[in-house]
This record gives structure tokens, sequence and C-alpha cells, in this order.
């Protein structure tokens, strides 16, 4: 009664467990605990609850296949020996009779089972045997004398006689040949199973105990295992939410916490990387914004202190670093909005060749002034299918970028060619090339290949970042080479349109 007051109790606990928001630590034992307390409930079931049956139906299913085995053969002249041989290993009582009830086999344990029936059983049993197609096997309860030591008289050995109930299975059989009736009759008692269940029963209580403290104490030492791992990775994870991202510390255990430690940890070199790339970023547009603010207030200061000094020259430098300020502003904005997605791609069929050579126009006016050339190879005019304006803005910053970067010959190609169905165009400059580890930044905002930060001759600096974003969105190939002290090659892929059909 104590135990079954415990149990409920426990199970009102488990009610209240909310374990869907428990740590592994709390769920890890109790799963290991449902799992030993199901499979301990299959054996109680099997072992206790219905154990008797199962015994009853193994057993009737033994003396059916023997009886079915003594059918098949009792007309054959080895059927005697056959009978014995069943009657000694199953320990079941063996009597073949004709139907008038006369022996002609009997099983050698005939002498110890009681096989003798009346013949009124006799009777009944082959009317049950006829009603079944000729075989019927039943189970029931039959009462036998015992006899045992009278012991309330010890000066004398007498014997009482009581009567006890057993449980017996009988199989009839009738089989019918050329010459006579054979009635195949075996009778099996099933032992009490009394002592038997509560032996189990203790072994069961006893091994019930044991397994389920061996499955919590497992539970907990598997779960600090895991636990641990993962705490740790999770120290880290906050660590970083903190905006801290010196985490390089990989944790190990099993597979999978090893492989979320690398990735947390590449995170971290990433966010750090970016972090750094951010504070670069404040700082180069600060400096590319205050140095034509200082330059347009220093002039024009000069000119309003200085009546000398109003000169077209000094209202030029004005304008210039004006617009300067105006392409800085524009492509922090292009930048933006390529980042975000508002920016759509409006295709349409046109000439790439034109769209170069107007680039190239723009940028003589800029530049020719200070010795630069730039010259474009081509054979034929070609069309594309792009945006024109954003493919115009990656040959203007591809151009630019050539430009500060060339070097003393201060000469820029651009060479147009034509390979299966795709137009390839490739700006190339002299200057200092750029190391292999670093070709894969460049594409960075504000990205340089040293650490000092210079102001460019054209262009925003942030160039390169809105030429990848622009290629991306038209799905295009583009790439870099480089070689050091000879100089570098951009260029990009668009396919060829064919407006003769």
């Amino acid at each position: 009664m104590k135990l079954k007051n415990k149990i409920k109790s426990l199970l009102e606990k488990l009610k209240q467990l909310d374990l869907k928001n428990s740590s592994i630590k709390v769920k890890l034992p109790f799963y290991l605990l449902v799992f030993v307390l199901t499979t301990l409930i299959l054996l109680w079931l099997v072992e206790v609850v219905f154990f008797e049956n199962i015994y009853t139906f193994v057993k009737q299913d033994s003396l059916t296949r023997a009886g079915n085995r003594i059918v098949e053969e009792v007309d054959k002249k080895h059927a005697d020996k056959l009978i014995e041989k069943i009657s000694r290993e199953d320990d079941v009582c063996v009597a073949v009779t004709d139907e008038f009830g006369n022996s002609i086999y009997s099983g050698i344990n005939n002498r110890d089972c009681n096989a003798k029936i009346s013949l009124d059983d006799f009777m009944l049993r082959i009317h049950d045997a006829q009603i079944h197609n000729g075989i019927y096997v039943n189970t029931f309860f039959k009462e036998e004398p015992v006899f045992d030591i009278n012991a309330s008289d010890p000066g004398s050995i007498k014997f009482k006689q009581t009567m006890r109930i057993i449980k017996q299975i009988s199989y009839t059989g009738i089989v019918h040949t050329e010459n006579r009736t054979y009635i195949v009759m075996l009778d099996a008692r099933l032992t009490p199973l009394d002592s038997t269940v509560d032996l189990i029963r203790i072994l069961l209580v006893m091994v019930t105990v044991i397994l389920s403290l061996f499955a919590l104490w497992l539970g907990w030492l598997l779960s600090k295992q895991i636990t641990k791992p993962l705490l740790t990775i999770t120290e880290q994870a906050q660590q970083l939410a903190s905006g801290d991202y010196d985490v390089h510390q990989i944790v190990n255990g099993y597979r999978e916490v090893q492989k979320l430690s690398v990735t947390l940890n590449q995170a971290a070199e990433d966010l750090q990387q970016v972090e750094k790339l951010r504070n670069e970023l404040i700082a180069n547009i600060s400096h590319d914004l205050r140095t034509p603010l200082t330059m347009i207030s220093g002039y024009a200061e000069m000119m309003r202190d200085l009546p000398g000094e109003n000169t077209p020259e000094n209202i030029q430098v004005i304008l210039d670093e004006t617009n300067h300020l105006s392409r800085l502003v524009n492509d922090v904005l292009d930048l933006s909005k390529l980042r975000s997605g508002a920016s759509e791609c409006t295709i349409k069929t046109y000439c790439i060749t034109d769209s170069i050579l107007a680039v190239i126009e723009r940028l003589q006016a800029l530049t020719s002034q200070e010795g630069y050339h730039i010259h474009f190879d081509y054979h034929d005019k070609v069309y594309t299918e792009a945006d024109e304006l954003q493919i115009s803005q990656v040959l203007y910053n591809l151009c630019t970028n050539a430009i500060n970067y060339t070097g003393e010959d201060k000469t820029v190609r651009i060479v147009q060619s034509i390979h299966d169905q795709t137009i390839k165009i490739a700006i190339i400059d002299t200057g200092e090339g750029i190391r292999e580890e670093e070709i894969d930044k460049i594409w960075e905002r504000y990205y340089r290949t040293n650490s000092d930060h210079t102001r460019a001759k054209v262009g925003s600096g942030i160039g390169l970042s809105i030429v990848k974003r622009i290629l991306e969105q038209h799905h295009a190939q583009f790439g870099v080479s480089s070689e050091l002290n000879k100089g570098t090659t951009f260029w990009f892929e668009l396919p060829l349109k064919d407006i003769s059909k």
C-alpha cells in the first residue's frame, strides 16, 4: 500500500514538471527513467500478469503438434516408437484406441498420469473431436485425490486423502483408415506456477529499483557530459552578443559540439573583421567628407577676406570639391540601396560598346589635364541585355579605380571581347598589383592594399563594393587577376544579344 501511494505521489510530481522548458539535465534522466520503466512494465506484463496464459498457450501448442505427428504416423509400423518417444520427451500421457475404447498403443508415462478415463468421458471426447473436424484440444480443471501423512497421530503412520484441483490439457484426434479407426488421445498436466510467479515478482521489484536508480545516475552523468561543452559555447555566444569578439577557444567534445564551436569561432572572426571594416569605413568616410568641406570652407573664407583671391581658379576648386562631395554622398546612397535590395534592375537591350565610349568621354574630361590616357580595344559594336544605368556605373567605377592605381605611364586599357555568346569586358591598369591573399578583400568598402587611407583621384573610394553588388544583382560572372609590379585586370561578363533576328 505504501509503495502504491509513493508511485501515485511520484506521478503527480511528474505531471507538475514542465519538461518543455526544462534543461537537458532534467530531460535526459527523465527520458532514461521512462525508457527503463516502460521496459520493466513490459517485463511485468510478460513475466507476472500474463505468464500463466503464455505458459498455457505454449504447452497447448506443443501438445497439439505432438498429437498431429501421432495422427499422421498412427497406422505405420514405427508408430509405437514414435508414441514412446513423444510420451517420454514431451512428458505427456498418450493413448491410442479403437472406436470402442480398446487400447492399441500407450505411452510409457500413462502409469503416472492417470490416463484412464470413463466410457462417458471417452465418448464425449470423440463427440467433441467429430464436431471439430476430427481434432479437438481442450483445457480444463479436474480434481484428483492426494494422500498425505496424518500428522495428528504421531504414534502411527496413517494417510489421509484430500482433493486438489489441477489444470490439464487434452488432445483428441480421430483417424480413419481402410482397416480401422484410431482414436488418439494425449493428456498433459500444467504445473502450478504460483510459487514461480511470486519469485519472479520479488526479483522484478529488485530489478525495478536497481535499474531506476541506475537510469537516474546514468542520465545525470550523460547530461553532465553533454551540457558542459554546451554551457561553454553559450558563454562564448553571450560574449559575442555583448560585443566582445575575442573568442578563439575550440570546445572539445562530441563531433556536433566541436563543429558548433568551430562555427562560432569562425563567426567571431567574421564579426571581428566586420567591426574592423565598419570602424575603418566610418573613419574613411569622415576623412573624405571632412577634406572637401575643409577646402570649400577655406577657399570661401579666403575669397571673402581677401578681395584679390576672388578668382575663377579658386571658384573652380570650390566647384570641384562640391562635385567630389556630391559623388561620395551619391555612392553611399547607391551602396545602401543595393545592399537593402531597394534598387531594381531595368533590363533592356542596348549597345554596351557605345556605353563604354560614353564613360571614357566623361573620364577623359576629368583626367586629361593630369596626363591620363584611356585606350579602348574592340572590333565591332555589340549589344547586351542589362540595366544600362547600373552597368555604366560599373564601368565608371572600375575605370576610376584603374586610374587611381595605374602606373607611372598613366595608362588604362579597356578590352571588349566575345567568347561563346558572352561579352567580356576587361579594365587593365599598370600599377603595383595586388597580393594574392588580398584579392578577395578588395571588394570591401574602402579596402586598401595598405593601411594608409588616401583620397581617390577620381571617385569616392567605395566603387568596387558597388560594382560587386550590381554584378551580383545581374547574376554576372566577374573577377580580378593581378601580378605584382605589372598591374591588375578587373573583368566581368554579360550575355551577347543578337539584334539581327
